[in-house]
């Protein structure tokens, strides 16, 4: 019950479906603490909001880069999730303002790459695929 996938070295490694969601999971547990933390006074607040949204956006240009889709998967929801917690402190105008970007943009583009990773996992690993007319719905199953 796991899926053999050959890495880009020409290793073959295990992909176990419930390693890969306690990941992303993991992942998005520590990114809600970060925001919550990211509370700061409005003294440093400013700083804090610009770090999420250039941790966002750097995320965002990895899942680009990535050849392994449920890498390049773990990066797009790395970069949904702090541009989440930036939006949750400030105003998408506030940020338009303090950061020179689109919040809404940079979310939209995560969700995109994230469709597009969770697409790729499907397709080479029809196995792991979930079928649920929620999430077909919302554009993650295609």
């Amino acid at each position: 019950s796991h899926v053999q996938k050959i890495s880009r070295f020409g290793k073959p490694h295990d992909m176990e479906p419930w390693m890969i969601a306690g990941a992303i999971v993991g992942v998005m547990l520590l990114f809600a603490t970060i925001s919550l933390m990211a509370r700061p006074h409005s003294q440093g607040r400013a700083s804090s909001v610009k770090a999420l949204v250039r941790q966002s956006a750097h995320f965002c240009g990895l899942a680009d880069q990535d050849s392994n889709a449920v890498v390049a998967l773990l990066h797009a929801t790395s970069a949904q999730a702090y541009i989440t917690a930036a939006r949750s402190i400030v105003s998408d105008a506030a940020l338009e303002r303090s950061c020179h970007v689109n919040a809404a943009e940079l979310q939209n583009a995560a969700e995109a790459k994230q469709r597009r990773a969770v697409a790729h996992i499907n397709h080479a690993c029809p196995s792991m695929k979930v079928q649920s007319d929620q999430l077909r719905a919302a554009g993650w199953v295609l």
